[in-house]
């Protein structure tokens, strides 16, 4: 599958997205810059296997554990959101179906979707 064996190039392209569209990664140093390149190699992996065997879950699980690893970590819930929004367009370019998993898998976690405004 396209995604699996692109994921390295996939995140990086991703990581330059995130740096430019989130202001606390333009300052990650080399570490965190290595570390978000693998997570979102990793995101495309297991969205490329989510997309293999058509299960959402594949993908909503492995991020499930990641956001709990990261928040561990002290990463705010906004820093993987924005890696996520930041790989989606990425992805689409590759497998627009795939790309529409990511958006769902924003959409179907709470501490993903943006704070409801009054309403």
């Amino acid at each position: 599958m396209q995604l699996d064996s692109t994921a390295t190039e996939i995140a990086g392209e991703a990581l330059g997205s995130l740096r430019a569209g989130y202001p606390p990664a333009a300052s990650f140093n080399d570490k965190q810059l290595s570390r978000a390149r693998e997570q979102l190699a990793a995101i495309t992996r297991f969205t490329a296997a989510a997309r293999l065997v058509d299960d959402q879950t594949v993908l909503t699980e492995m991020l499930g554990w990641l956001r709990t690893f990261l928040t561990s970590r002290g990463v705010p819930d906004e820093a993987l959101k924005a890696g996520l929004e930041a790989l989606a367009p990425v992805i689409e370019r590759a497998d627009p179906a795939a790309a529409h998993m990511v958006l769902d898998a924003i959409r179907d976690e709470p501490a993903l979707r943006p704070s409801a405004g009054p309403g």
